[in-house]
């Protein structure tokens, strides 16, 4: 299951930044607090069949001085560099916590890997800060820091409905790409199934294809090919891995 998972992550993180080219509409609004504000961002979402959209929702979000947003999400990373810096560092540095829970754009600060609680930053400057997930390349969004006090021009309801657009988008895209390296499924005469799978994807780790039973059989289970280092071969080897329910069988080809 990891191989397809990984395929799935791949394509929806290359497809990501098309849910910026479709918003929600937004209708400006003035609002003001008189008390700071936690604001909430979500970090990714996965759709039921595996599909996982790389992207913070909302990808960008107008706060005050003095507010505080709470990342949300389980397995991803939220990093924010210092000002002028806008690279992430290496993944394996935004394992850990570091930096803090306040941030002024000074130093750098990093939630370590989040799980069921959320990671809660507080911004105490204004300024526009890019933020980044090192775990997943290229998810990225924007906290737009404005002077304490200031109007809010939208409020959580709004970017609660532009998050779910975005998702709606991402996923979307994510899965009209999956249908384009889904084993195609042919029924043969003779009662038995043959799939066709396409392994000419690039970055891909490995595909797993799930085998449906046939009519009348209870047998089901799954294979998966996996790219096999070989200098001597530029076409590529594929170890396949086929399981099934009464046992596992595996070649190399």
């Amino acid at each position: 299951m990891q191989s397809g998972s990984r395929v799935r992550r791949i394509t929806a993180i290359a497809l990501g930044i098309l849910m910026l080219m479709s918003p929600a509409p937004l209708a400006f609004a003035a609002i003001n607090s008189p008390l700071p504000v936690n604001w909430t961002v979500q970090a990714g979402v996965q759709a039921a069949d595996g599909v996982f959209a790389a992207a913070f929702l909302p990808n960008s979000i107008t706060i005050d001085a003095g507010d505080s947003v709470s990342f949300s999400g389980v397995g991803q990373s939220i990093y924010l560099p210092p000002v002028g810096k806008l690279m992430p560092p290496p993944w394996t540095s935004s394992l850990h916590a570091f930096g803090g829970d306040v941030y002024d754009g000074s130093h750098a600060v990093a939630s370590g890997v989040l799980t069921t609680v959320p990671y809660r930053l507080t911004f105490v400057k204004p300024g526009t800060y890019v933020y980044f997930d090192p775990v997943h390349p290229g998810m990225e969004g924007v906290v737009i820091v404005q002077a304490a006090g200031s109007p809010y021009p939208f409020d959580a309801s709004s970017y609660n409905s532009v998050a779910a657009h975005e998702a709606e988008v991402d996923l979307a895209a994510g899965e009209q790409a999956l249908a384009k390296v889904r084993a195609k499924v042919m029924d043969n005469a003779n009662g038995t199934r043959t799939y066709i799978e396409d392994v000419d994807l690039p970055d891909a780790d490995g595909v797993q294809t799930a085998l449906e039973p046939l009519a009348g059989s209870a047998i089901h289970g799954s294979v998966t090919l996996t790219p096999q280092p070989n200098a001597n071969d530029p076409n590529g080897t594929y170890a396949i891995l086929v399981q099934l329910a009464g046992g596992v069988l595996e070649t190399d080809t």
